[in-house]
């Protein structure tokens, strides 16, 4: 891998770790403080947990010594960080959730009738594409980026503002790609509980201080009013299918 392809992927992660520190900066208690550090570990790929808490400790941060040491051990370091690698798959990597995360794993019986487990299904899966959508964004102006310095014949040192024309679009591209995170995880958590759909059915924004996470709540709402807008042509009672997982 080249120095600047290095350089590239570092800046990359040094953007996404700064985001963390700056949550975990305002964490104003224990509990919240490991409530971001356990929805990192769903979303981020082995050994960027480690670097976060590397640096949340080494800011004094009380939320991270009180985890102490062993919470350093929690996630596996790459052993090879300098392996040679394609950037666009060295950036997917480090920013794609498992693909379990674009399926609703919850019994489809547990829902009123089939139909409104397969419109769960679906709102989940567009939510999931959506994300792949905006890595694939990312991976690109990622890649054009290392390609304005291959053809300005610059050497980045990471120092100051870039003269990449790129640099600040791919800053901006992280945030939505982090953001596209939150939402599907928050779209997952409002509709895999058919339960908690029935609770805020009448009002949903009334659920929007209860669904995780909370960078994701907007999201998470909104996928309760699509789906309660969805299944309303097959709410009558004894609808063909109920409960028959088809």
């Amino acid at each position: 891998m080249s120095n600047q392809m290095r350089k590239l992927i570092d800046l990359v992660e040094e953007a996404q770790i700064n985001q963390y520190l700056d949550r975990l900066q305002n964490a104003k208690t224990q509990e919240e403080f490991e409530s971001i550090i356990n929805e990192a570990k769903l979303i981020e790929a082995p050994g960027m947990m480690d670097k976060i808490k590397k640096r949340a400790m080494g800011l004094g941060l009380a939320g991270a010594m009180a985890m102490g040491g062993q919470a350093m051990a929690d996630e596996p370091v790459s052993s090879d960080p300098g392996a040679d690698v394609n950037k666009s798959q060295a950036v997917q990597s480090a920013h794609a959730v498992h693909p379990s995360y674009g399926q609703l794993d919850t019994n489809p019986t547990y829902y009123p009738t089939t139909q409104h487990y397969k419109v769960a299904e679906q709102i989940i899966i567009m939510s999931f594409r959506n994300l792949d959508s905006e890595i694939k964004k990312l991976e690109e102006l990622v890649q054009k980026d290392k390609q304005w310095w291959d053809d300005s014949g610059k050497i980045n040192l990471n120092i100051g503002p870039s003269p990449s024309p790129f640099a600040r679009q791919v800053s901006k591209q992280l945030e939505l790609v982090n953001q596209a995170k939150y939402d599907l995880m928050a779209t997952r958590y409002s509709l895999k509980n058919p339960r908690f759909i029935e609770r805020y059915a009448d009002n949903p924004d009334k659920a929007k201080g209860k669904i995780e996470p909370g960078a994701g709540n907007k999201a998470g709402v909104a996928a309760i009013k699509l789906y309660l807008q969805k299944v309303k042509s097959f709410e009558a009672p004894d609808s063909a299918g109920r409960n028959v997982p088809q």
